[in-house]
């Protein structure tokens, strides 16, 4: 009995937790992308 529920409650979280994973990173992707988006901005402005 436990051992039905065990399985059945574990690829849920390790799906939610990749999807946390994967919203992270595009996250830390997205930030960086504007980071260096703006650098070119700033060093297009000043140039």
């Amino acid at each position: 009995m436990l051992g039905q529920i065990a399985t059945r409650l574990i690829p849920q979280h390790l799906l939610f937790f990749r999807k946390l994973e994967v919203h992270a990173l595009v996250s830390i992707v997205v930030s960086c992308v504007l980071r260096v988006a703006g650098g070119i901005a700033t060093a297009n402005t000043l140039a």
